[in-house]
């Protein structure tokens, strides 16, 4: 997964796991427990889910992904408000930072054509900077493929619409950006929303566009368009 407050928490887990799998059989209840505790997160997660808006005429089916599922603290809803989506939670910075839910179509499969240059969003935010994200991976908290990413910085109240060509989406595996990945446009699975202590480029997001210890947020996604 792409934050990297997650990927450093996944990491913690990893070295646990080297060291207690190193002392031998009796440790395997621990290592079984740690790895129990990163997916009963994430299947809790999963089984909260939202319906609202389309890409490229595919109704979407929304789910949650936030920092709780590595020991963080945020957390995230979504509700459908009049045509468009409302994004709203708390971010706690104390082992964590961010929260973000991602949009599948029913079928489950691309969501976006061979053809696809670019995404136009319209996004009424509360003055801080989030992220559209794109993702051909499982999107599990294992998966290998990177989420693409990209900044969207908000007005406070006002509404921002903005056409984000998708070479300008940066590839991000565990927490840190990468290279030697290409966007394919017809492989792209899931769409979604973030807001997170680290923009798109894996520098920090400052407080000025994003916030400091326990804060509210709250965005209306009221569209996202395939042009």
């Amino acid at each position: 997964l792409a934050e990297r407050e997650w990927a450093r928490s996944l990491g913690l887990h990893w070295m646990a796991i080297s060291v207690v799998a190193g002392a031998g059989v009796a440790s395997l209840a621990v290592v079984a427990a740690l790895v129990f505790r990163i997916f009963s997160g994430w299947s809790r997660m999963q089984a909260d889910s939202v319906d609202g808006l389309q890409l490229n005429g595919a109704p979407l089916v929304w789910r949650r992904v936030d920092d709780i599922v590595m020991g963080g603290r945020s957390s995230s809803a979504l509700r459908s408000d009049r045509g468009g989506l409302v994004f709203s939670g708390s971010i706690n910075t104390n082992g964590g930072g961010f929260a973000s839910w991602r949009g599948r179509s029913r079928s489950g499969g691309p969501i976006l054509s061979a053809d696809t240059r670019a995404l136009r969003v319209r996004l009424k935010g509360d003055g801080k900077c989030y992220k559209l994200t794109l993702g051909s991976g499982g999107g599990g908290p294992f998966s290998t493929a990177p989420t693409w990413q990209a900044d969207v910085q908000t007005t406070d109240k006002s509404t921002t619409e903005v056409e984000i060509p998708l070479k300008d989406f940066v590839p991000s595996m565990r927490g840190q950006p990468v290279r030697g990945h290409v966007l394919r446009p017809a492989e792209m699975l899931e769409v979604g929303l973030m807001l997170s202590l680290y923009k798109a480029g894996g520098q920090k997001n400052p407080e000025s566009t994003f916030g400091s210890g326990i804060f509210p947020f709250e965005a209306r996604l009221e569209a996202v368009e395939a042009v």
